[in-house]
């Protein structure tokens, strides 16, 4: 047999020289050989690397950051009848808010930090029947949007929140 050798903390035995030259390798030497792979394989976690060209990760990484910076929202309608829409932004700060009403309605729009307990930030106020759209910088994860409470809504409304980086 050969000498020892030390492969990533593992000992291996060198399968020492093949066969006669011009014999090839010798079946029982084979068979130790790929006995001696299977240990190196094992003693690296089992798995094979693969070679750059199969190697998904960057795949991963570019799928994993389109998905990041892509804009996230959500649509309600309501008729005759008063509209809330909530989003979860993700924590994207870059927000817009659009609008509409076929009557003179006050929009509230609220945000919160937790989705349950909501702090009112502004309102949008539509003095006659039509739309409005508005952009803010914001720091809340959720961001809430619903026509105010306190009035007798009897219009159809639509809201539409849009949120991106």
């Amino acid at each position: 047999m050969g000498y020892n050798r030390m492969f990533m903390g593992v000992k291996v035995e060198d399968p020492g020289t093949p066969g006669v030259p011009g014999t090839g390798i010798k079946p029982s030497d084979l068979s130790r050989l790929m006995d001696k792979i299977d240990m190196l394989i094992d003693a690296l976690g089992g798995t094979n690397i693969a070679p750059p060209e199969q190697d998904d990760a960057g795949e991963q990484i570019k799928t994993g950051l389109a998905a990041l910076f892509s804009p996230v929202h959500k649509r309600g309608n309501s008729i005759q009848g008063p509209l809330s829409v909530i989003l979860d932004t993700q924590g994207r700060p870059v927000v817009d808010l659009w609008v509409q009403s076929t009557a003179a309605t006050t929009f509230l729009v609220s945000g919160s930090v937790d989705g349950t307990h909501y702090r009112l930030a502004t309102s949008i106020a539509l003095n006659q029947p039509g739309e409005a759209h508005v952009g803010y910088s914001n720091a809340y994860r959720y961001i809430k949007v619903e026509t105010s409470p306190t009035q007798l809504n009897i219009a159809d409304n639509a809201i539409e929140i849009v949120a991106t980086r």
